[in-house]
């Protein structure tokens, strides 16, 4: 018995539960011990939500910005979950999103253990773990990027894999130019 929790626990998910894991327990560290104070995108993104959900009675509106980000915040604001700790925790289901996808994509291509050291690799990216900590579209916008290309490396429906990379460019412009 002993063996066999080894193994599975030894085993590439076992090790994607500890990243999974680690992950979380920085994020509840920096929503513990730090204050977010958003700054001006990330309030911008909230206004923006408030201004779609209002009906253009609260919130601000900037008709360069995209808005599949703003519709959530908005959403979740108007059923009363609008505080910067529920963003923040939204953004993070992405970040373990992105890093899971990444995971299925380059086992899917190459194998398990490449994929292992690519998902390590992305979670401690200075540039991934900075962008995790932002109320901003980069990290919805490529979950939904990778979600179509896993969506189509496994034969779904075409259509299905167009409309998830168009909610990529729908959460930020440039994604778009997987579609």
């Amino acid at each position: 018995l002993f063996n066999k929790l080894l193994r599975k626990f030894t085993s590439s998910w076992g090790y994607m539960g500890l990243i999974i894991l680690s992950l979380l327990l920085i994020k509840i560290t920096f929503l513990i011990y730090r204050y977010h104070l958003p700054l001006w995108d990330e309030s911008v993104y909230i206004g923006i939500g408030k201004f779609l959900w209002s009906f253009g009675d609260k919130g601000l509106w900037e008709p360069i910005r995209p808005i599949g980000l703003p519709i959530l915040f908005g959403f979740l604001w108007k059923v009363g979950l609008g505080t910067t700790q529920v963003y923040d925790s939204l953004i993070f289901l992405f970040v373990v999103g992105n890093v899971i996808l990444l995971f299925l994509i380059t086992k899917h291509l190459l194998n398990e253990k490449i994929a292992l050291i690519s998902s390590v690799a992305l979670s401690i990216t200075p540039v991934f773990f900075f962008n995790s900590l932002k109320i901003l579209t980069g990290i919805p916008a490529s979950f939904f990027l990778l979600f179509s290309i896993y969506l189509y490396l496994k034969r779904f429906n075409l259509i299905l894999v167009g409309v998830v990379a168009s909610l990529s460019f729908i959460m930020r412009f440039p994604a778009g130019i997987i579609i």
